[in-house]
């Protein structure tokens, strides 16, 4: 049986006034089958996964809170770097150069008022990232590291 260890986003550090720390809830350990056997091939082969009981964010992490890791840290997220992020219409998905986290999912700047919506653009490592900040201003070591660009 294959085993996957899940890493922690802790709560318990001080972000900056006006910025809400992430409530965190405790997810139970267990078994599960992982994959599709008529999927892709990086969905095959059916397997057997264990999960380590873990907490996980009771929302997502808004704007703000994004917002708060990015500045203080002088981050800059996939999107920033990369080519940008995809927006949404009546036509599905669509790739736009310069979109990242402070956009909305059509391609519109967000305003002041909306930073307690969910950020979006972020890359699993943007998110990583923002973990491992999390974890090292609550005193922890970071949970995750890389090494070269991956």
């Amino acid at each position: 049986m294959k085993k996957i260890v899940a890493f922690l986003c802790v709560a318990g550090l001080a972000l900056p006034a006006g910025v809400a720390q992430p409530e965190m809830v405790p997810v139970p350990g267990g078994g599960f089958v992982m994959g599709f056997a008529r999927g892709d091939a990086d969905e095959k082969p059916l397997h057997a996964v264990e999960l380590d009981s873990f907490l996980i964010s009771a929302t997502e992490v808004t704007v703000a809170q994004y917002r708060a890791f990015a500045e203080s840290s002088a981050y800059r997220s996939s999107a920033e770097t990369g080519d940008g992020s995809y927006t949404w219409d009546s036509l599905g998905w669509h790739k736009m150069e310069g979109l990242h986290w402070r956009y909305s999912e059509t391609g519109r700047l967000r305003s002041a008022g909306e930073v307690r919506y969910p950020v979006l653009h972020v890359s699993w490592y943007d998110a990583v990232h923002y973990c491992n900040w999390l974890s090292e201003n609550a005193g922890l070591r970071a949970v995750y590291t890389f090494h070269g660009d991956s």
